[in-house]
């Protein structure tokens, strides 16, 4: 197990609200999205391109609407992770 592995398996332990305040925690999901988006890029772009363009306009509205900080990063994680699942679709279906 990597040590990303390991630090993900330990947040999934902890009650999710707890875990997006902790800044190693935040930086360990925010490496794991990362690598998430990126295998979604070199999967299908338009897709990872239309995550990204979500999350970008849920954090406008976010701090439009003054969401905490903690709430901000939830909603922007929700909508980069929103078409994760695809990666298991055949690229050529999503085109």
């Amino acid at each position: 197990m990597s040590t990303l592995d390991a630090q993900l398996a330990t947040l999934l332990d902890r009650a999710p609200e707890e875990a997006v305040r902790e800044p190693e925690a935040r930086e360990a999901i925010g490496r794991a999205v990362a690598e998430l988006v990126e295998a979604l890029r070199h999967h299908h772009t338009g897709t990872a391109d239309h995550s990204n363009r979500l999350a970008s306009q849920c954090r406008r509205v976010g701090e439009g609407l003054a969401l905490t900080p903690d709430v901000l990063f939830e909603v922007e994680l929700v909508a980069i992770l929103h078409d994760i699942g695809k990666l298991a679709v055949p690229a050529e279906i999503l085109d």
